[in-house]
C-alpha cells in the first residue's frame, strides 16, 4: 500500500494521464515505481503513458502483471498480439483471466487470440 504522499502523487499522475499530459505524468510515475517497485497500479499507468508517447510499454506492463494487475496482463497480451507476438500474448491473457475470471473482456480477448493462433478456445485458464 503506497504512503499517503505517494497516493496523492499517483492520483495527480493519473489525472495528468487522463488529461493527455503524458510528458508531465511520466516522471511522477517513474519516481513512484523507483520508490516502490511493487506499486502495480503505477506500473500499469506508466505502461499506458509510454504507449501514448509512442514508446514500448512492455517492461512497465510486465512489472504490473507480476504485481497482480490483471489489466496489465490483458493490455500487454493484446499489445504483443498486435506486434506479431500472439503466442507470447496467450500466457498473459490466460493470467488476466485467472486473476479476474469475471471480467468478460479478458475471456473474449483470450478466445479471440486462441482462434487467431489456431488453438481450441476451450482452454480459457
Amino acid at each position: 500500500m503506497p504512503r499517503a504522499q505517494d497516493a496523492n502523487t499517483f492520483r495527480r499522475a493519473v489525472q495528468l494521464w487522463s488529461a493527455g499530459s503524458l510528458r508531465e505524468a511520466e516522471p511522477m510515475l517513474n519516481e513512484l515505481v523507483a520508490d516502490d517497485p511493487s506499486f502495480g497500479e503505477a506500473w500499469l499507468v506508466l505502461g499506458h503513458v509510454r504507449l501514448g508517447l509512442g514508446r514500448n510499454p512492455e517492461l512497465p506492463w510486465r512489472r504490473a502483471s507480476s504485481a497482480g494487475q490483471p489489466e496489465a496482463s490483458y493490455a500487454l497480451g493484446l499489445w504483443l498480439a498486435q506486434a506479431g507476438r500472439a503466442k507470447d500474448g496467450l500466457g498473459l491473457l490466460r493470467h488476466a483471466c485467472r486473476l479476474n475470471p469475471h471480467e468478460r473482456r479478458y475471456a473474449v480477448g483470450l478466445t479471440d487470440l486462441l482462434l487467431l493462433v489456431d488453438e481450441p478456445p476451450a482452454d480459457l485458464g
